[in-house]
């Protein structure tokens, strides 16, 4: 499967602008607050804040101290290409963090470990509070 999961190094302030060809970066900043500084503006984010970074779109974090974020990079289903945020995302970061722990305790799950990918991509586009999902639209109605 073709997925990778990294983390930020320790005592990183900057992370510089870059893209990913062809795959999703989800991303759940774990410690710290600053900016992802992107094309299309500056987002901040702070402990618990989840992206969900489309192909091809130039971002970079930034802060004025430490801040460190765990990446699942991977090529996922979502339709829409845009940036996706989930502002609280504390119960996302614990699937985040599963994910690397099933990465590094059990390298031969990759099948696995990509359908669960693939469920955090899922959960963050639904958890937006942008996001029109079918469930927000009927209880938008109720």
């Amino acid at each position: 499967m073709n997925y990778e999961i990294t983390v930020t190094r320790e005592n990183i302030h900057m992370f510089p602008a870059h893209c990913h060809h062809g795959v999703w970066e989800l991303m759940c900043y774990i410690h710290g607050e600053g900016v992802l500084a992107t094309e299309k503006g500056d987002f901040p984010f702070r402990e618990n804040t989840v992206f969900a970074v489309p192909p091809e779109f130039l971002h970079g974090s930034k802060a004025k101290a430490d801040f460190v974020n765990i990446c699942l990079h991977a090529p996922l289903p979502i339709p829409e290409k845009r940036l996706y945020i989930v502002p609280d995302g504390e119960a996302l970061r614990d699937l985040f963090e599963a994910a690397r722990r099933i990465d590094t305790e059990f390298p031969e799950s990759h099948d696995a470990l990509f359908h669960l990918i693939q469920t955090i991509g899922d959960l963050v586009v639904s958890s937006d509070p942008t996001e029109k999902t079918p469930e927000r639209a009927l209880y938008e109605t109720i």
